[in-house]
């Protein structure tokens, strides 16, 4: 499960938020990725989630949409084809950037 926390942040650069503008979004997010283990049997790889989208992305001019906090829970990582299961740690985070 994902919740992202997003505003409309100015595009000139500042980290003024459009009044109001405030929006948090939750649901199930998924990743895919096929890994391959090296001569001796180790795989080191990076997956990455997107964070949940809102719903209605609307901003005023000079603005843009951008996710500012992001938290994800229950995650787990699904070797399917050695039947193994590994639930990662809870990660929160935050970065302001426009998706």
């Amino acid at each position: 499960m994902g919740t992202a926390s997003y505003s409309c942040m100015r595009t000139d650069g500042t980290l003024n938020a459009a009044p109001g503008s405030n929006e948090v979004a939750t649901g199930q997010v998924s990743a895919s990725q096929t890994f391959s283990a090296d001569a001796s049997g180790q795989v080191s790889a990076v997956i990455m989630l997107r964070p949940p989208v809102p719903a209605n992305p609307v901003c005023p001019a000079g603005y843009a949409i951008g996710t500012w906090r992001s938290a994800y829970t229950g995650v787990t990582v699904v070797d399917e084809a050695n039947a193994v299961n590994w639930a990662a740690p809870e990660r929160h985070g935050s970065d302001v950037r426009a998706v």
